[in-house]
């Protein structure tokens, strides 16, 4: 039943979910495909996404996983979280994804 409430959750979140989560595939595609001398030309955007990210741990992810921050960034709460179930549903649905974006991510 846990996992039914998890999804009601996380498709109430969505929006917010499917534009940060463009916003990090586009990050990291830039990360990969621009040459390190003009990455200095992103880091404005990437600013606004740690800002973005910090606004969603806090408010979404909060939320979602219905467990008080202790972490600045998302991926900080799904390390602590995956570090202490390594087989929660709830992380792995979020880990599959960015590791996806970015192996090794979380």
């Amino acid at each position: 039943m846990r996992d039914i409430w998890f999804e009601v959750r996380y498709l109430m979140m969505a929006p917010f979910t499917l534009a940060l989560l463009v916003q990090f595939a586009v990050l990291m595609w830039i990360q990969r495909r621009v040459p390190k001398p003009l990455l200095y030309l992103f880091y404005p955007a990437a600013a606004v996404f740690l800002v973005e990210d910090f606004i969603y741990q806090v408010v979404v992810g909060t939320f979602l996983f219905l467990d008080r921050p202790r972490d600045v960034l998302f991926t900080g709460r799904l390390k602590r979280l995956d570090a202490q179930d390594p087989a929660d549903y709830q992380v792995w649905r979020f880990k599959r994804v960015l590791n996806a974006l970015d192996p090794g991510h979380v």
